[in-house]
């Protein structure tokens, strides 16, 4: 009777050992992805085409235009971690390839490209994104 009990007891001081390091791990990883979400992020749109009209998200949320970019085209904002980010650009006119780019922290978030007159290329994401560990 006694090994019995012995026995049920290390059962249940190992469960609870299993409770507290599973609640600790989750509560670590929660913490960590909390603080991303809070994070604030540096980032940096760039656009390289010959002849296009830009359209990003600014920093209230909302979108804002560039028309007529001759060249290449860039713009740095910051927003929180969790704030989703998008970048279009539309061609006009000729053939010439565009490219979208967003970095955030300098690390390349998203990236797409196009080709043609009239194409279209857009990409986006959370500035998060970029914390892989």
């Amino acid at each position: 009777m006694n090994q019995s009990r012995n026995f049920f007891k290390k059962r249940i001081l190992r469960t609870v050992l299993i409770v507290i390091m599973l609640g600790g791990a989750s509560w670590y990883f929660l913490q960590k992805k909390l603080n991303q979400r809070e994070e604030i992020y540096t980032v940096r749109y760039v656009v390289i085409c010959t002849n296009c009209d830009v359209r990003y998200t600014n920093q209230e949320g909302g979108n804002d235009e560039v028309k007529g970019i001759i060249s290449n085209w860039e713009k740095a904002l910051s927003f929180r971690g969790d704030a989703q980010v998008r970048l279009r650009a539309q061609n006009k006119g000729d053939s010439a390839t565009i490219i979208t780019q967003i970095y955030a922290n300098d690390v390349l978030l998203a990236s797409n490209t196009a080709k043609g007159a009239g194409a279209v290329v857009s990409t986006g994401g959370k500035p998060q994104q970029i914390n892989t560990d």
